[in-house]
């Protein structure tokens, strides 16, 4: 916030926020996307890609 004050950053009032239950499907698979879809619309292109099964250490 101390940066947005510093350079005057303004933005349009908000009147509308997103619905509580949004965050709740975002850690179930294809959660992010419907959260996607919710903001840009449905007419959006949106690649859904699973992930790995296992993780890599290069330590």
């Amino acid at each position: 916030m101390e940066y947005v004050r510093a350079h005057n950053i303004k933005g349009e009032p908000v009147s509308d926020e997103i619905e509580y239950g949004l965050g709740s499907i975002y850690p179930m698979p294809g959660g992010l996307k419907e959260n996607v879809y919710w903001l840009l619309g449905e007419d959006v292109f949106i690649r859904q890609v699973e992930g790995e099964k296992h993780l890599r250490s290069d330590s």
